[in-house]
């Protein structure tokens, strides 16, 4: 593996021209290697997504009930309302890999635990992307003939694919060879914190894409007018940071590349554009929580379902970049490949730690900025997401899954590195790694 040199002309080509040092590797379209990727990829989610049985996604019981409201009641639900005995019904009867949920009715439970007694926490978050999961879930449960919450991890599908897409783009943007971009989006798609929420409802992936997506609208803009970049990269971030907070890390990321790369401003304009982006943000938090108000807290605030899920998945969130997520919990992941998923656990752990190396390595402007900021989010990221939920008043935790943004990033910077030797190396261990993971869907029928 190489990076450029501090004479490279680089940092003067046009975006997406590949680095003269990875000649003739660079060459060639991206579109034919990502096809093939994305069709993988989709193969294996759709495999999950129609299993009979279902895989563990930490609060997908939460968010699908918040996206429900607004699909079939066009209404947003009120802050911390409590969910609906519909959805709990849909969640607390789904076969699991280790038997049904006794909360499905009352069957022996504590009545003041059954889950549509409990404050959805998940209302607490801006309402705009569920508002627009909630339009694209029904469109999805219309055209295939299913029901709403089948439409709605299909719509996930959908977001995963996106955010491997950008991840693919924001590499070639960097001049990575096309087989090198393609690699970084199948990195990404078989990545285990991706793998959890890739047929399943949930607001990291979406966030990410959304992120990498205003990254990679930057770059690519990056020769146009900075009101142009900025008009339309920026509020890709702010949608990224309207589902997640981590989504400030594209927004501070495309200032620092308008200072560093472009050049084409001063510090205080730039700090006046960003201080009005999360300005914007924070004023659409504090009008949603005045407009949405819900009623004082019943102390329930995780439904029982939730807690179940929660519970019985907290290890394998924890672990996720070092084991297949669900380890404790999916089938195909039982006695006969245990040690195979181990083994790609530990890949995991190498191909993220590599990509951090190798985007801090970096020399080529553009990728310098990324990498850098993005190895920053990996340490600051915790403590802001924390502070979040101190001043929302949340019970504090963490989890690994938030810090899907940067590692991406990374991912994307080291794949603009890889030699061709390295690029053959990867390409054989991520098909290694895909085989597992379509040998563990398949068994789970």
């Amino acid at each position: 593996m190489h990076g450029t040199t501090s004479g490279d002309v680089s940092s003067a080509r046009p975006p997406g021209h590949p680095r003269g040092d990875q000649e003739p590797y660079a060459s060639g379209s991206l579109t034919k290697p990502l096809t093939v990727v994305l069709a993988l990829l989709l193969a294996v989610y759709a495999g999950i997504l129609a299993a009979p049985t279902d895989p563990f996604t930490p609060d997908e019981f939460a968010h699908y009930d918040y996206l429900s409201v607004i699909a079939q009641e066009s209404r947003v639900p009120a802050q911390l309302s409590t969910a609906r005995s519909q959805t709990a019904d849909i969640f607390a009867c789904t076969p699991l890999s280790e038997g049904t949920f006794l909360v499905c009715g009352s069957q022996g439970q504590d009545p003041r635990m059954l889950p549509w007694l409990g404050e959805n926490s998940a209302t607490v978050n801006l309402p705009f992307f569920y508002a627009v999961d909630a339009v694209g879930s029904a469109l999805l449960s219309s055209w295939m003939d299913t029901d709403l919450l089948t439409g709605a991890r299909a719509m996930a599908i959908l977001w995963t694919l996106l955010l491997c897409a950008f991840t693919a783009l924001l590499a070639r943007q960097l001049g990575a060879s096309p087989l090198s971009a393609a690699i970084a989006a199948g990195v990404v798609g078989l990545s285990p914190v991706v793998l959890i929420g890739a047929a399943a409802v949930q607001t990291d992936t979406p966030s990410a894409a959304l992120a990498v997506g205003a990254v990679v609208a930057w770059l690519g803009l990056r020769c146009r007018p900075i009101q142009l970049r900025l008009a339309i990269s920026l509020p890709l971030g702010l949608a990224a940071t309207t589902i997640r907070p981590t989504g400030l890390l594209a927004i501070v990321t495309i200032l620092l590349l308008e200072r560093y790369v472009a050049r084409s401003s001063r510090n205080g304009t730039l700090v006046v554009i960003g201080l009005a982006t999360v300005g914007t943000w924070v004023g659409l938090a504090a009008a949603d929580a005045a407009i949405r108000g819900g009623p004082p807290s019943n102390g329930l605030l995780n439904t029982y379902v939730s807690q179940n899920w929660n519970q019985r998945s907290v290890d394998a969130v924890i672990e996720a970049w070092a084991s297949i997520p669900m380890v404790l919990n999916w089938p195909f992941l039982s006695n006969p490949i245990r040690p195979a998923s181990s083994v790609l656990g530990l890949a995991s752990i190498v191909v993220t730690v590599g990509a951090i190396i190798m985007a801090w390595r970096s020399r080529e402007p553009a990728a310098r900025v990324i990498g850098r900021v993005s190895i920053a989010g990996l340490f600051v990221l915790p403590v802001l997401l924390i502070a979040v939920l101190l001043l929302m008043g949340q019970a504090l935790f963490y989890q690994p899954r938030y810090l899907l943004l940067p590692v991406v990033l990374c991912v994307g910077v080291a794949a603009s590195h890889l030699s061709a030797k390295t690029e053959r190396l990867v390409t054989v261990g991520l098909g290694l790694s895909a085989a597992v993971v379509a040998f563990g869907v398949v068994a789970l029928y």
